[in-house]
Order: C-alpha cells, then sequence, then structure tokens
C-alpha cells in the first residue's frame, strides 16, 4: 500500500528525503535482495549505481543511493559490539562513502567517484577477511 508523503511521521519524511523511501522499505528491498545476491554484490552495485548516477549529473539521487549503501555496509558488516568498526575496512569504505557524499554537494563528481572507487577497494579487502 502506497503511504501518502504528509502521512509520514518526521523520522519517515528524513529517511525519504536520506533514502528515497523509509528506511524500512530499504531493509526490505536489501532483504529481497538477498534471495538472488550475497550482501557483497548488494553493495558493490549499490555503489556502482551512485557513481553512474553522478556521472550522468543525478547527484542528488547519488547521495540517496549512497545512503541506502551505508545502510547496507551497516547491516553486513556492522557489528554493534566492535568499537573499532571504523577501522576495519568495511568502516573506512563507510566514512569514505560520507566523504563522498559532501564531494557530490559541491558538484565535485569527480573526486566524489574517486571516493566511491576507493570505498569499492575497501569493501573488497572486508570481504576477502
Amino acid at each position: 500500500m502506497t503511504q501518502l508523503y504528509t502521512d509520514l511521521t518526521d523520522q519517515q519524511r528524513w529517511q525519504v528525503r536520506a533514502y528515497g523511501a523509509t528506511e524500512e522499505q530499504v531493509q526490505e528491498c536489501i532483504t529481497e535482495y538477498l534471495r538472488r545476491k550475497t550482501p557483497f554484490t548488494i553493495v558493490t552495485d549499490m555503489m556502482m549505481s551512485a557513481w553512474r548516477e553522478a556521472n550522468d549529473g543525478l547527484t542528488a539521487d547519488a547521495v540517496q543511493t549512497l545512503n541506502r549503501a551505508k545502510l547496507a555496509i551497516d547491516r553486513f558488516y556492522a557489528d554493534p559490539a566492535d568499537r573499532g568498526f571504523f577501522e576495519r575496512p568495511a568502516g573506512r569504505a563507510y566514512s569514505i562513502l560520507s566523504d563522498a557524499q559532501e564531494l557530490l554537494g559541491m558538484a565535485d563528481i569527480r573526486r566524489a567517484q574517486m571516493c566511491m572507487d576507493d570505498a569499492l577497494v575497501f569493501i573488497t579487502q572486508q570481504e576477502r577477511q
């Protein structure tokens, strides 16, 4: 069932602006993706989608896609008990994607894409551990 934006809570409206959907909807999509993709593939597909969106000038879409990728990284690679998450490759990728989003906000597309490329390297390293 489709819910009107005006019927959403303030938190859900924030989520729609950040992710393009509510967090619950994004998590449902990620769960659906798991039927046919690995966590690594889900994250890398999202990052590459954001790269293409940025390349096509769709920077707001790319920022939302990177937010969804960060949700997936958090879901698949973060452990709430692990205080060293940002020192591990997945945490470094997460952090670099935030840098990419900042660069997209400044219309620095090429450097944002370089950050996405670096994040891909870190996710690949995480997967190999």
